[in-house]
């Protein structure tokens, strides 16, 4: 037996050396028993052991590694042999494929490192050409370059790096890249105080829908300090990158910043400011807060508005804290941190509402019964919410584990129902309002409809209704902050344009790389080095149009002068799914463009031309919803009955948006979804 030491893991050029090794043993084999006849080798054309490519399948009784240094004689082996020049460049697309299926899959279902080397090592039987480690498959990085903190370490990822990958698969518009940034705090386990502590990056001038980047990760038990420390690395490569632009494929970038998007904390914690429970906390305007009953309120509404000049120049002593390290960036220290209406309108406001209705003082608590009620409604509306949701409506029992899309859908589109007959006329007046308000603010559409000024005054109504309706100690941080977010959308568009939506998906997934305790910055780092080799194209939605499901026993229109190619069930486009009433009655309706009538889908066609066809019936009564403070057919919100008998044609041009519709009483609540208007 061979005394050299047994390698744990075999290369594929090893493996190739030992099995051409092995064929020229069997060849040799025949020649010495002159079995030329019954052998699938031909040894008049082998001119060259050398120049032979070995595939070889071999069925051993042990496959453990070790064993690879040794081949046993007696064993079985099956050996397929061409010219170099006939299989390589096949070999090459095989190894190619099966090496990026292998590594997409593992990437998309989050195989642990232990179970993605056991498969390798079933796999190399029939694959030698892979590699037994799944840290080779993956090109997992074996070092990582810490930076030590007072309260923690961090790891500096770049701007530039991030941007390298992204820009060669996106198209930013007019050569300039529009970039936001984030940053927060997220607890990484349950029963520790461990917490990380991102810088994110998100490029937002472009068609594509890709997920943020990371720039600067922080891992400790406390906040990272000093922060100074902390954000010079990232400070200093944007500000080049500001100054002298992107380069790619011999391409210049111009970069801007788009906006800084942060909750009340860490918007305070990196301007180096009073936090939102400070009496000058408010970095709109200089408004003083006052205390009252355990909390600070804001009961003025009318201040001077901070300007970048006043807070680099700190005249306010009472708002800073400290000098910030963000003087340092040529940006405008005010309107470049928005109010994110994530965390100040969804999981502020409306959540407070919903927690005061349940849980506040006896003037304004629901009835229990009410409250039971309304959790009813909130359930039977599952099956009617559609695909675009990503979590259905739960009761009112478990409000405290609701999330922020939730908050947002009660607010935008299932509150003015749910409410509706169940709580007092104020109040649910008092709901409308923010209702309507923010509905406006989602839409281009409704800002050009409708103006800023308009829902600038609701907002100001709304702040005092709830005033009278709830008291002073209503008036917190988040209720006045409100007040100031027509000036954001001003500046940046919709409310989606500097929301914290995306980041906040992205902290939950870049939370589960950490498997264990041990060295978690370390893990967050060659997980995203894995997943950068292969970057997603699925982030990048497909908005074009997408038909499934073939069938041919739909609806037909007859008289018409269309030659009917195929009909399907589903169809995909603009971002959103539509099928039919017959498959899923919450993807199955939608809003015509000129009319504003609410269609149930009934059939999806396409022409030998591949243009494409709904057939469906419109609904013909019409109401509002509510009149207070506009009426809701303004939002093309109707209440809807009295379906058509016959069958119609449109084309898919003539679709403004999806709708919800939603059962009600003895007729239906017809509501388009925002995001998809046109």
């Amino acid at each position: 037996m061979s005394k050299r030491k047994l390698k744990e893991f075999v290369g594929r050029r090893q493996q190739c050396r030992r099995a051409l090794q092995a064929t020229k043993q069997e060849l040799d084999y025949v020649l010495r028993n002159d079995n030329l006849a019954n052998n699938c080798v031909e040894i008049d054309h082998v001119e060259n052991y050398s120049n032979l490519e070995v595939n070889c399948n071999v069925t051993r009784g042990n496959s453990s590694s070790s064993d690879n240094d040794n081949i046993d004689e007696h064993s079985t082996t099956f050996l397929q042999c061409t010219s170099s020049s006939d299989c390589s460049k096949s070999e090459i697309s095989n190894d190619d494929t099966i090496f990026r299926q292998l590594t997409e899959w593992a990437l998309k279902h989050k195989i642990s490192h232990l179970a993605l080397t056991d498969l390798l090592h079933v796999l190399s039987m029939h694959h030698p050409e892979l590699p037994l480690d799944s840290r080779t498959l993956l090109a997992t990085p074996t070092s990582t370059s810490i930076c030590q903190l007072e309260t923690g370490q961090y790891c500096y990822f770049g701007i530039t790096r991030s941007l390298s990958k992204l820009v060669s698969f996106i198209k930013p518009f007019d050569d300039k890249i529009e970039l936001s940034f984030n940053v927060d705090g997220i607890p990484l386990f349950k029963s520790s105080k461990l917490q990380l502590w991102p810088i994110l990056g998100l490029i937002k001038n472009t068609n594509s829908s890709i997920r943020p980047f990371v720039i600067s990760v922080f891992c400790g038990k406390n906040k990272p300090k000093p922060i100074d420390t902390f954000l010079n690395p990232f400070i200093e490569e944007l500000s080049a990158l500001l100054k002298h632009g992107f380069f790619n494929d011999n391409k210049h970038f111009q970069v801007n910043v788009h906006c800084f998007v942060c909750d009340a904390p860490a918007r305070a914690y990196l301007k180096g400011t009073k936090s939102h429970t400070g009496y000058s906390a408010c970095d709109k305007c200089t408004v003083h807060g006052e205390y009252f009953k355990n909390k600070v309120i804001f009961d003025s509404l009318i201040s001077q508005k901070r300007t970048d000049q006043s807070f680099r120049q700190q005249l306010d002593e009472d708002h800073h804290i400290s000098s910030t390290p963000l003087l340092n960036l040529p940006i405008n220290l005010i309107k470049n941190f928005p109010t994110d209406y994530m965390h100040n309108i969804c999981l502020g406001i409306v959540r407070k509402m919903l927690n005061t209705w349940i849980g506040g003082s006896l003037r304004v608590r629901l009835p229990h019964q009410k409250v039971t009620t309304m959790s009813q409604r909130l359930l039977d509306l599952k099956r009617r919410i559609p695909i675009e949701f990503n979590r259905k409506p739960r009761s009112l029992e478990e409000l405290k584990y609701w999330k922020a899309t939730e908050f947002r859908t009660f607010l935008i589109y299932l509150g003015p129902l749910v409410l509706k007959d169940v709580v007092n006329n104020a109040v649910y007046q008092n709901f409308l309002l923010i209702h309507f308000s923010v509905s406006i603010l989602l839409s281009e559409i409704h800002i050009r409809k409708f103006g800023i000024e308009l829902v600038r005054n609701v907002i100001n109504v709304f702040i005092d209704h709830s005033k009278t309706l709830y008291g002073l100690e209503f008036m917190v941080y988040n209720v006045h902050l409100l007040s100031h977010i027509c000036d954001d959308v001003e500046w940046f568009g919709v409310l989606d344009n500097f929301s914290a939506f995306p980041f906040e998906n992205y902290l939950g997934q870049l939370k589960s790389l950490v498997r264990t305790s041990t060295n978690p910055l370390q893990q967050i780092h060659r997980r995203l080095c894995e997943q950068d080799l292969f970057i997603s194209r699925s982030s990048n939605q497909n908005c074009g149009i997408k038909l499934s499901l073939e069938h041919s026993n739909g609806p037909l229109i007859s008289g018409q002068n269309y030659r009917w190619h195929k009909q399907f069930t589903k169809l995909h486009f603009r971002c959103i799914t539509l099928s039919l009433v017959s498959y899923c009655k919450a993807d199955s309706y939608v809003l015509n463009f000129s009319r504003d009538k609410v269609i149930e889908i009934h059939n999806i066609l396409t022409t030998i031309d591949n243009s494409t066809y709904i057939i469906g019936k419109e609904f013909l009564d019409y109401s509002d919803l509510y009149l207070y403070p506009y009426p809701s057919s303004e939002l093309n919100i109707f209440e809807v009955q009295n379906l058509s008998e016959s069958f119609k044609l449109w084309a898919i041009t003539e679709l403004s948006s999806k709708c919800i519709v939603i059962p009600y009483k003895q007729h239906f609540v017809a509501m388009p979804i925002i995001h998809s208007l046109l």
